[in-house]
């Protein structure tokens, strides 16, 4: 019961207690503590008269209790009084529950109209369907990823229509076993649009509620990854391929000068795992470098006064041997990215080597 309905009620038996000498009235309504108007009376007699609350159903909502001190509480007038009062007490609960559930509503279908209003016009996909999976309504955000018009739709279940051959079945399988046990999921999976064309999408489901907690059906917010996917699906491939290459390629963060990527070269050359390399920096496996060497080396490239360079050094291997390497290096800045160092590097120890091996030759044919 509202703070206002209470205190209605309270003035109600305040005003019958004034008319009607001192008592001792007791309403008790549903769970809630009673409402109580002075002291409770010690007798040895009955001297009280108790009547239940019933509603307009005929279901019994409370009682209705009043003590007095005098022995004409059985009175007919005062029976007749209680009787009034009692009405008047049904009367005020019925009242303030109506009311109470007329606000209740009002605000309940404000947040519909709203939450209905925001699915209309998100830009995924929202689907509601009853509890055997049938839609029942799609908001336009379904219709422009799907290609299918709601009167297309509704009545039939999504699968039937938006799965296909590159669908896979282990998580259809899963998503029938959540939505059976009533369940909310969040899958990947490809559906197909209306033209036969497959798509990725991100599918979150939840079971909806009515007011008593019995499931209804179910909404599901699909939202297309699609173009996510294939950029991921297009980096992996790139990254495959610097894997497959045999130099080394670094990138480090030009702030920080922090590795974010090494290929599978760049681990074969030095020895440190990957998960290593990404904690180090470019002067952490050059000696001949300090942290200020460094950065007085790639200024060149932050100011714009080169495009890229390259130079020899030596890399040291986490087994301390030093090896010779050719680094090409380029600074690059992206829109809407930070600058970043890009560095492909090339063991020449063999070059090195034959550089070498003339000269020795030339030795050993003139002793």
């Amino acid at each position: 019961m509202s703070m206002q309905a209470s205190s209605a009620l309270h003035d109600l038996v305040d005003f019958f207690a004034h008319r009607h000498g001192p008592c001792h009235i007791s309403v008790q309504y549903g769970d809630l503590e009673p409402i109580v108007h002075g002291e409770a009376i010690q007798s040895s007699t009955n001297l009280f008269t108790t009547i239940d609350l019933i509603d307009r159903d005929a279901v019994t909502i409370g009682t209705l209790s009043v003590e007095w001190k005098d022995e004409s509480a059985l009175a007919d007038d005062r029976r007749e009084a209680v009787n009034r009062f009692a009405r008047l007490v049904q009367d005020h609960l019925q009242i303030a529950v109506l009311d109470e559930l007329h606000t209740s509503l009002n605000d309940k279908n404000a947040q519909i109209a709203l939450l209905s209003e925001v699915a209309r016009q998100t830009s995924n996909g929202v689907v509601v369907t009853d509890l055997e999976g049938r839609i029942n309504w799609v908001n336009d955000g379904f219709q422009k990823v799907t290609g299918f018009s709601r009167e297309e739709v509704v009545g039939r279940k999504p699968g039937s229509f938006l799965q296909g051959s590159l669908t896979d079945p282990e998580t259809v399988g899963y998503m029938h076993q959540r939505l059976s046990q009533q369940r909310d999921f969040d899958v990947e999976l490809i559906n197909y649009n209306r033209n036969g064309t497959p798509y990725w999408v991100r599918i979150h489901c939840e079971p909806l509620k009515l007011y008593g907690g019995r499931t209804s059906g179910f909404m599901a917010i699909q939202t297309d990854i699609d173009a996510e996917k294939r950029s991921k699906e297009k980096l992996e491939r790139f990254r495959q391929t610097l894997d497959s290459t045999l130099d080394c390629v670094f990138m480090f963060d030009a702030a920080t000068l922090k590795f974010f990527y090494v290929n599978q070269g760049a681990v074969d050359h030095l020895g440190y795992s990957e998960a290593e390399l990404l904690e180090m920096h470019p002067y952490d496996i050059k000696p001949r470098y300090g942290v200020s060497e460094f950065r007085k080396l790639v200024r060149p490239l932050v100011e714009r006064k080169i495009p890229r360079f390259n130079f020899e050094t030596v890399h040291r291997n986490k087994n301390g041997t030093d090896v010779p390497v050719e680094v090409f290096l380029q600074y690059i800045e992206l829109e809407g990215d930070k600058p970043r160092f890009v560095a492909i590097v090339r063991d020449i120890t063999e070059q090195k080597k034959s550089k070498l091996m003339p000269s020795n030759n030339w030795r050993t044919l003139t002793r």
